[in-house]
């Protein structure tokens, strides 16, 4: 089950990326960072990757160990 704070930042996420605006990256990258912290790293590489993040905003995912 996914935490308040994945589900949290898929929302952001989601809607960071509908809205394509010129701070949607810092959303996500802030959003993301949250979820490292709540969640871990691998949370966070998770999202990266299913939202294609690397490929829209050129955020890498975060080494994780």
């Amino acid at each position: 089950m996914e935490s308040q704070k994945v589900k949290w930042a898929r929302r952001k996420i989601e809607t960071a990326i509908e809205q394509n605006g010129p701070y949607s990256h810092n959303i996500c990258s802030m959003a993301l960072m949250s979820v490292a912290a709540a969640a871990g790293k691998d949370a966070a590489n998770k999202l990266i990757e299913e939202y294609g993040l690397d490929a829209l905003y050129q955020i890498r995912k975060v080494e994780v160990g």
